[in-house]
């Protein structure tokens, strides 16, 4: 039983310290997400009962406005949880780490000092060549993880705050003895070893195959941008999300295969793949788009839609276009009323829009108008 005197001296970190204004700065967000669609009813959207209407009908039916509901709470707790329930904690006789959740990854331990066989600063596992290390404590054959500049006391000042992102470190000793756990370690009298430099034992680049994922990589995001900036298509009556999401895993499986085959690390085969999939799932939808284009043997054909009286139009037997009800370049085309659109219907069987003629008439129409 902890006498009164161990208790007070014992010490409560966490990973999730409160810095000042952070009260001032959460409530500031609430209050512009609140306020941003009541702005937007009251100043920006017309008077015209009409198009708020359609807005509030967009907004109402729009899924991610309730999975923005459901995330808020949950964006608001796990940071709560995370500071009230995670602690590592140091008295006279031990030290002991409580996860804040039972399905944490990293289990809760407790360590009394003198059944701690030694205490040293490693490399931890990192995807680059950089300085960063971990604490490692060595006790009845186990290992205990933790990486001590991301340790605070439950208060700090805004100078600690600004500088806590910094966990990379080129002097591990002078870090970690400026760290909260170190000056809390030292003050008990646990020595640590500390080597000069600290390198991760893994170069990313240094190796042929990761090196060539990466350059692949950062070419399909090259693509992918690109090419939505220059050609402005899209699919009509076919969502590819399943498609994507399908090509995601594939191309990071792939990845990671072709990392781990050529002896990188599993953590690292494992992030870069995630990003090669994410990246080639990006340039996929360009690419799905440029295929369908070019196996359209006829080209594209302008085919006149006629607008219906929910505002979209029609164009019998060719898939459905709906467009942006609160566009005013859309009121001068009146219901009954016929529009171009040109479309490509090729090998995958789907149609997509060409709005490059689209956003030309735009153009020329707002240029009429203002200059009015």
């Amino acid at each position: 039983m902890p006498t009164a005197t161990t208790a007070a001296r014992e010490i409560a970190l966490t990973r999730q310290p409160r810095f000042p204004f952070e009260r001032a700065l959460l409530a500031l967000a609430l209050f512009t997400l609140i306020a941003t669609p009541v702005l937007l009813f009251g100043l920006v959207l017309p008077s015209d009962p009409e198009r708020q209407q359609i807005a509030l009908s967009k907004l109402v039916s729009d899924p991610r406005l309730y999975l923005l509901l459901a995330t808020l709470p949950l964006c608001l707790y796990v940071p709560w949880r995370l500071r009230h329930h995670e602690s590592l904690r140091l008295n006279d006789r031990s030290i002991y780490y409580t996860p804040p959740f039972s399905w944490w990854p990293k289990a809760a331990f407790a360590i009394a000092w003198q059944d701690l066989d030694r205490a040293e600063l490693a490399p931890a596992c990192g995807a680059f060549a950089t300085p960063m290390f971990e604490l490692r404590l060595h006790s009845k054959g186990r290992c205990h993880r933790l990486h001590p500049l991301q340790w605070f006391a439950l208060q700090i000042t805004w100078q600690q705050h600004m500088a806590r992102r910094g966990f990379r470190r080129r002097d591990p000793a002078s870090a970690f003895a400026t760290s909260e756990l170190g000056r809390q370690l030292v003050a008990r009298g646990i020595a640590v070893s500390t080597p000069q430099r600290v390198h991760s034992g893994f170069d990313l680049f240094a190796n042929s195959a990761s090196k060539a994922v990466v350059i692949t990589l950062l070419l399909l995001l090259c693509y992918a941008l690109i090419d939505a900036v220059l050609v402005q298509q899209r699919f009509l009556d076919f969502s590819p999300v399943p498609l994507l999401a399908l090509l995601t895993i594939l191309g990071g499986a792939g990845a990671i295969a072709i990392l781990f085959r050529a002896q990188v690390p599993l953590a690292e085969s494992a992030g870069v793949g995630l990003l090669f999939g994410l990246a080639f799932s990006a340039a996929s939808y360009p690419g799905l788009l440029r295929l369908n284009q070019c196996t359209d043997w006829n080209g594209g054909e302008t085919t006149p839609y006629v607008r219906q009286a929910d505002g979209r139009f029609v164009a019998a037997p060719l898939p459905v276009i709906e467009v942006e009800a609160l566009e005013p370049f859309w009121d001068q085309v009146a219901t009954g009323q016929r529009y171009p659109f040109t479309l490509y219907c090729g090998s995958l069987g789907v149609c997509q829009l060409d709005e490059a003629p689209v956003n030309d008439d735009m153009r020329e129409f707002y240029r009429q108008r203002d200059n009015r």
